[in-house]
């Protein structure tokens, strides 16, 4: 089973299991279903932290099997291209103020 249905199967037991057991406590439908949802988040976020990062896993080997470079390659691409942009702004200033540097020497 894919492990982003197991989680949401999970998720969704979890938030059944906290409904049902607030009906038969006699809370009202639409306030159980609030506490519901947030029990179950929290429940969720501390026991199911496993098959999150199953799930996180597998679409990052989708992702990479389609081809798509991972973040930290098309991180470090964009990183390349704006030093080279900045280093070529730079070189280009640096230029521009030792050609003025040149023209006031010369007039003095």
């Amino acid at each position: 089973m894919r492990p982003w249905l197991q989680y949401t199967l999970a998720r969704l037991g979890v938030f059944v299991l906290v409904f049902v057991v607030l009906l038969l406590l006699g809370i009202e439908g639409w306030l159980a279903a609030i506490f519901a949802t947030i029990i179950a988040l929290c429940v969720s976020f501390l026991a199911l932290g496993r098959l999150r990062q199953r799930v996180a896993d597998d679409i990052e080997a989708r992702r990479r099997g389609a081809g798509a470079p991972t973040l930290a390659e098309g991180d470090a691409e964009a990183e390349d291209a704006e030093i080279e942009a900045g280093a070529d702004t730079i070189a280009a200033e640096a230029a521009a103020d030792t050609g003025a540097a040149q023209q006031r020497d010369e007039r003095d």
